[in-house]
């Protein structure tokens, strides 16, 4: 079980690709990193080392990210998130952290921006910054071990939320986005604070209530209370059970495909001239992201074929584009001949890749 001794995180400023390990057990070291950054945009690793060195034991906090120009919005899907964990994992609401980034609007009033009429609640385009709640279980309460399979267990439950009807951001667990809004560090666009709030003042509290909150510094405490539950560490050791059982028979089947030379199944290939919803475009690219490495393409190759959905569909959303190849350039994989927008084009002949998928996914006893 995680100690308390493993406290080592990374902070750094938003959008830097560096940092610097801080013991959160050592209030001057982190005060310091906040004195670095101006304490504005700082931004502290989901994962916890046990010593401040890359290659030393971490494990990864669960987290998902919420963020709408609506409060309103973000306050009830995260009130769903809470709900969801509860009955999933077990966690008593008290050991969930929830982050709160106001977003905002233009304000060029001086006395309220303090910065001389700055344009309040802009992202440096002119459009207004979106209102972000980042719920997360820190490790010590579900007692992972150390695995690289966390970012696609995270995954893998953000998008079973999405499936069940609970609109949490799917595109935020890359490497370089596996980092957490700092408590009380100032967001720069909007001049407003990072606080954490509880489940009572998200259900209570409106959009003008939250902002109340904002106006003096909370609690510096990174995490929620640093329990262990006994539920929350069963379930998530079925669900680790379970991916690394998802990564075994995908690494044969990676085996048995590049054995004949790799190949693109038809209802992948269909992707490319179908027309699509947005949301599709977006599932198209998710899903070619993580299957070109998966038999073996390089990232040009990958972003080739993003680029073609890109233009086919007039997708305007280049960031995002980046963090969906990035993740699956880092996880490879085949989502499956189950997955929704892949049965759609699935062409009316069983194809060989259909054949060799469905040997793993259901065994035959006799040959």
């Amino acid at each position: 079980m995680m100690t308390s001794h493993e406290t080592y995180r990374i902070v750094r400023a938003k959008g830097s690709k560096t940092g610097d390990f801080v013991n959160l057990a050592d209030p001057e070291a982190l005060a310091a990193c906040r004195a670095h950054c101006g304490n504005q945009d700082v931004q502290i690793s989901a994962a916890i080392w046990k010593k401040p060195d890359l290659s030393s034991p971490s494990r990864l906090s669960l987290y998902w990210r919420i963020a709408s120009y609506s409060i309103d919005l973000i306050r009830g899907i995260a009130l769903g998130v809470l709900e969801y964990l509860s009955g999933y994992f077990a966690v008593p609401e008290d050991f969930i952290t929830v982050l709160y980034n106001a977003g905002g609007h233009a304000d060029t009033d001086p006395a309220r921006s303090g910065q001389g009429g700055r344009r309040l609640g802009l992202d440096g385009t002119g459009a207004p910054t979106p209102a972000e709640i980042v719920v997360v279980i820190p490790p010590t309460v579900f007692d992972p071990p150390t695995t690289p399979l966390m970012p696609r267990i995270n995954y893998r439950l953000a998008r079973q939320m999405k499936d069940d009807g609970i609109a949490v951001d799917i595109d935020v667990y890359a490497k370089d986005q596996q980092f957490l809004p700092l408590v009380n560090s100032i967001n720069s666009a909007t001049g407003r604070r990072v606080i954490s709030v509880s489940r009572r003042e998200l259900l209570y509290l409106d959009g003008a209530g939250l902002l109340e909150l904002l106006k003096q510094p909370r609690s510096d405490e990174t995490d929620a209370e640093d329990h262990y539950v006994p539920q929350a560490a069963a379930c998530f050791a079925q669900t680790l059970q379970e991916q690394e059982s998802r990564q075994e028979w995908q690494s044969q089947l990676q085996q048995t495909l590049m054995k004949t030379g790799w190949q693109v199944p038809p209802c992948i290939r269909r992707l490319h001239w179908e027309d699509l919803s947005e949301d599709e475009a977006f599932e198209a690219c998710r899903v070619m992201a993580q299957f070109y490495p998966f038999i073996s393409a390089g990232e040009e190759e990958v972003w080739h074929h993003v680029r073609r959905l890109e233009r086919r569909h007039g997708i305007r959303e280049s960031a995002r584009l980046g963090v969906i190849v990035a993740f699956g350039s880092e996880n490879p994989g085949f989502p499956g001949c189950d997955h929704p927008l892949l049965q759609r084009f699935c062409p009316a002949a069983r194809c060989r890749f259909e054949d060799i998928y469905k040997d793993y996914v259901n065994p035959r006893l006799f040959t």
